[in-house]
Formats: structure tokens, C-alpha cells, sequence
């Protein structure tokens, strides 16, 4: 596998990986001034528009055949509806790197329905190189020194999160065997956007239109609509259809290592040894994950 096949392969992963992590960042920033579904309804507003102009432009907008509607809406119904909801809630409870540790958890359920729905192969060097990477996880766990106690409320906000993170990745793999990456991002994106306007109006409406907005308070919003909601999700499904579902979510073990690295830049956490160490494992564990399939494509292993 070339270089240039590599980068192709997984650079969009890892800027994806990288502005999910940022997102931990931006929620602390944004959750000052919004609740979270005031923040999840702004951030699709932005989005939604985004990704039709960025789908028409390169003429990727697809018809949607009438039989595949209902994955379509599973597929919105997980995530961005009943992820977002979990995490944001999530993130609001706990610190931003114990959230972002507890996503790492995703590689570990993701290839039981890549297996058994799809038949993707994950081997015993895949499975290795995961462990490998959840160790560095745990010692990133060790590093953690926050000083805020931990929330049960928000521990299990995330795992609600996680879960539905999983079946997402089981929709976005059946629909990418029909339509391009624009696609499926623009019309779950859409569909996420109508599910939560109506608990927007219920809910947050009447306080959104009677706060004092500013640009402070607007910009770690569209931060998150352009990066963590058009873009990552762009490469994310984009990397599901080069080098699969169960391949693709091990990359998730890298959130709380630029997790980590972002808020000792941006939220001076601390930053020791341990979560040094840490990042090291995980990436050793990611490159030896994705080892078999490197040799496949270089027609080495079959």
C-alpha cells in the first residue's frame, strides 16, 4: 500500500477522530451560554444548509430509493438524534477526557455486528492491536487528574451514546453499499435536524429567542456544525466504505488522546507521564490493528 493510498485511506479518519475531540472542547465553551438542545438544533441549522450546498455543488445528492427510507431513518434516529442526546447531556456531567474515554469503548462493540451482518473479518492481529490501544487507553485514565467528581447521571448518558454509535455504524455500512458518503451524511444530518426541532420548540424555544446572542457565544456552534457535524461525519462514512466498519471505529481510541492533548493546550489540565505513555500505546495499538489489512491490499495476505 502506497503512500498516497494510505493517506487516502486514513487521513480522513484521523481529521475526523481530531474534530470529534475538539467538540469535548467546544460543548464546555458552548454549554456557558445553551443548553444542549438549543446547541444540537443550532448546530444542525448550520449544518443541514452546509451539506447541500457542499452535495449540490460536487453533484453528489443521490435519490434516495423509497425502500431504503426506513434505514435512512434508523440511521438519523441513532445518530445525530439519540447519540447527540446522550453525549451532549454526557459531556455536560463529567470532564471532557473522561467522556471521550468512555467513546473509546465503540472499537469494542462495533465488530460483533460487523461480523455476524456483514462478515467483515477482524483477526487476531486486529483484535491484539485493539487491546494493545485500550491499554493506552487505561493509562490515559491513570493520567486523568480533574479533581470533578464523577456523575453516574452523565457516565450513563454516554454509554447511551456509545450504544447508539454502534448502530449507526451498522446503518451507514448498509446504506454505503448504495449511496456515496454526501449522501448519507446530507439526509441524516436532515432527518436529525426534524427530529429534534419539535423538543427545540418545546423546550428551549422561548428562551433562545429572548437571550442577548453574540459572536463569543455563536462561534464554538459553528465549530461544531462545520467540523464535528459536516466534516467528521464526511470521513468518518467515508472511511467506512474504503476500509470498513470494524477497522474504521478502532480509530475511536484515538478521541481521548487528542482529547487529552486539547484540553492540556486549551483547558490546562494537567499532563503527565501516564497519559504520555498513553498516547504512545494507543497509536503503537492502532498501527498493529490495521496491519492485516495493509497486507491484504498489498497482495500479501489473502
Amino acid at each position: 500500500m502506497n503512500l498516497r493510498n494510505k493517506l487516502f485511506s486514513y487521513g480522513p479518519v484521523v481529521l475526523a477522530m481530531l474534530f470529534w475531540s475538539y467538540s469535548f472542547i467546544w460543548y464546555k465553551q458552548v454549554f456557558l451560554y445553551y443548553d444542549p438542545v438549543t446547541l444540537i438544533a443550532f448546530r444542525l441549522i448550520i449544518a443541514v444548509p452546509l451539506l447541500f450546498i457542499l452535495s449540490v455543488s460536487f453533484r453528489k445528492l443521490q435519490r434516495v430509493n423509497r425502500k431504503h427510507f426506513t434505514w435512512f431513518l434508523l440511521l438519523a434516529f441513532f445518530e445525530p438524534f439519540l447519540y447527540f442526546l446522550g453525549e451532549c447531556y454526557g459531556v455536560n456531567l463529567i470532564t471532557p477526557t473522561l467522556a471521550s474515554i468512555m467513546i473509546s469503548l465503540i472499537p469494542l462493540l462495533v465488530p460483533i455486528p460487523a461480523w455476524y451482518l456483514f462478515r467483515e473479518k477482524f483477526t487476531i492481529t486486529n483484535y491484539i492491536g485493539l487491546f494493545i490501544s485500550i491499554g493506552g487507553v487505561v493509562l490515559v485514565i491513570m493520567g486523568e487528574h480533574s479533581g470533578q467528581p464523577t456523575s453516574f447521571a452523565g457516565v450513563m448518558l454516554m454509554m447511551v451514546a456509545i450504544l447508539a454509535a454502534v448502530f449507526h455504524s451498522v446503518f451507514v455500512r448498509k446504506l454505503a453499499e448504495h449511496y456515496n458518503t454526501f449522501t448519507i451524511v446530507t439526509y441524516q444530518n436532515t432527518l436529525g435536524l426534524i427530529y429534534f426541532l419539535p423538543l427545540f420548540f418545546i423546550m428551549s424555544f422561548s428562551r433562545f429567542v429572548h437571550t442577548h446572542h453574540t459572536f463569543e457565544m455563536v462561534l464554538p456552534v459553528i465549530k461544531l456544525a462545520v467540523f464535528s457535524s459536516t466534516f467528521a461525519f464526511l470521513f468518518f462514512v467515508y472511511s467506512i466504505q474504503k476500509i470498513g466498519m470494524a477497522r474504521t471505529n478502532v480509530f475511536i481510541n484515538l478521541i481521548p488522546v487528542f482529547t487529552a492533548l486539547l484540553a492540556f493546550l486549551v483547558l490546562n489540565e494537567k499532563f503527565g507521564i501516564l497519559k504520555i505513555a498513553g498516547i504512545v500505546v494507543v497509536i503503537a495499538g492502532l498501527v498493529f490493528s490495521q496491519y492485516n489489512y495493509q497486507a491484504r491490499l498489498a497482495g500479501n495476505v489473502k
